[in-house]
């Protein structure tokens, strides 16, 4: 601001003060982008504000990489925006602009990677008869993977923990298997964060159906006279668990 003093010569004197406002243009820049991220995936960050070719601009990241590379700084010439990759073991970061026009900054939330659950110890290992059903299979529920996660559940099973296929209906937190298994079975259960559409699986869990119990007598057939004994009958087995009882009758 600045004054100036006009005196004008008349009757009476009169002094007449002139103010004279002067609008200094302050230039600035903002950084926009999102603000709560999953680590792993690509991340666009832009700039607004009053800036040109000759600007002179420097992005450093915080907790992050510029997409592409290893670097954590990006000089020299200007560019509208920059491509991050937030790293995993850590909640938050900073992206940073210091520039001949102003400085910026912007803090983000990083959320962890999509943890599936774990089937719990008692049951993560059964063993059953053959044709026989097991009891529940029970899992923790699902956490992170979005900073506002919705998940979706679908179990899953195999004959050789190498090639799943999903179970019908079975799209709750736990499994309750409906059918008696013939043989050893694999379960584990498939979950997805809707929001940002990752996969992740649980941990497997093993069903031990045992062989199909058989047993046969020997001989299967014996003539014998009136009021005699049958003589020994012999019982042979295989299957099941290896311990037997016997009742004969």
């Amino acid at each position: 601001m600045s004054t100036l003093n006009f005196l004008i010569k008349r009757s009476p004197l009169l002094i007449i003060n002139f103010i004279v406002f002067t609008k200094i243009a302050v230039a600035q820049v903002s950084v926009s982008g999102p603000t709560c991220v999953n680590t792993g995936i690509q991340y666009q960050y832009t700039i607004s504000g009053n800036w040109n070719t000759s600007t002179n601009m420097n992005w450093c990241l915080t907790g992050g990489v510029i997409s592409g590379t290893s670097n954590t700084c990006k000089n020299g010439t200007p560019v509208v925006s920059i491509l991050v990759v937030w790293n995993s073991g850590i909640t938050s970061g900073v992206v940073s602009l210091n520039s001949s026009i102003g400085n910026a900054t912007l803090n983000v939330t990083i959320v962890p990677a999509l943890q599936p659950g774990t089937i719990n110890a008692a049951s993560k290992t059964q063993n059953i008869n053959y044709n026989s059903i097991p009891g529940a299979i029970n899992c923790s529920v699902a956490t992170n993977g979005s900073c506002f996660p919705s998940y979706s559940y679908q179990w899953q099973q195999s004959l050789n923990s190498v090639n799943w296929t999903s179970i019908p209906s079975q799209t709750s937190q736990n499994l309750s298997v409906t059918s008696p298994l013939t043989q050893t079975t694999y379960y584990r259960r498939m979950v997805t964060e809707t929001i940002s559409s990752s996969v992740d699986y649980s941990d497997i869990a093993t069903v031990y159906v045992y062989p199909q119990l058989v047993s046969s007598i020997a001989p299967t057939s014996k003539t014998i006279n009136y009021n005699s004994g049958s003589g020994q009958l012999t019982n042979t087995r295989s299957g099941g668990n290896g311990t037997y009882t016997y009742q004969w009758q």
